[in-house]
């Protein structure tokens, strides 16, 4: 019943490259966060993708897809981490325009140290006449709580979740601190809806 679950909940998920799991209780994570997706978003398209939050990966090569956004806000407002990798981010909507899927940390020190991510439209091309409506969950709740977060929204994250998603940096002035540790990328469920269409009609 758990297998079938997940076939029905993985059935329109669209990813470029396959995701490998390594045990059973992270697919049926999935399919939950893909059924939540679904009675959230009804008839969206749904994909997934990878990002990567420090840039492209050392092993990562170009054709597989990945691509490495620009700076699209303000960066006097926050200060931002160089671009991420975004794997798999590349959509078409119905009209045939592209766009590209941004998910960036950002943060600022005020009164306490708040760290968000906020999702942008990175080389986006949609024309005037079309309007959608692109939501974010995360398809690993126990690394990051992201759920339904739309365009230039923006959620809190945890300080374990930060250092997850970074990494951890090595000190070299202390070899008795914790090794460093790589940033882990974060698979992401992404909805696509087009609300609002128009089409150019000849009126004579």
């Amino acid at each position: 019943s758990e297998l079938k679950h997940c076939a029905q909940a993985l059935d329109s998920l669209r990813c470029k490259r396959p995701w490998h799991f390594q045990e059973k209780s992270e697919v049926i994570q999935l399919a939950d966060v893909v059924q939540a997706a679904r009675r959230e978003q009804d008839a969206a398209q749904f994909f997934g993708a990878t990002v990567h939050f420090l840039g492209k990966p050392k092993d990562a090569q170009d054709e597989d897809g990945g691509v490495d956004t620009v700076d699209t806000v303000d960066t006097d407002i926050f200060p931002i981490l160089p671009p991420p990798w975004v794997e798999g981010g590349m959509f078409v909507l119905p009209d045939g325009s592209h766009c590209q899927l941004c998910t960036r940390i950002m943060w600022f020190d005020d009164a306490g140290h708040l760290i968000r991510v906020i999702v942008n439209h990175v080389r986006a091309q949609v024309p005037p006449s079309v309007n959608v409506d692109i939501r974010l969950w995360s398809a690993q709740p126990d690394l990051c709580q992201m759920s339904g977060l739309g365009i230039h929204q923006a959620c809190s994250l945890e300080e374990r979740e930060a250092r997850l998603l970074l990494g951890t940096p090595q000190d070299n002035s202390d070899k008795d601190e914790t090794p460093s540790q790589s940033a882990v990328p974060l698979r992401v469920v992404a909805s696509v809806l087009c609300t609002q269409r128009f089409w150019n009609l000849l009126v004579t």
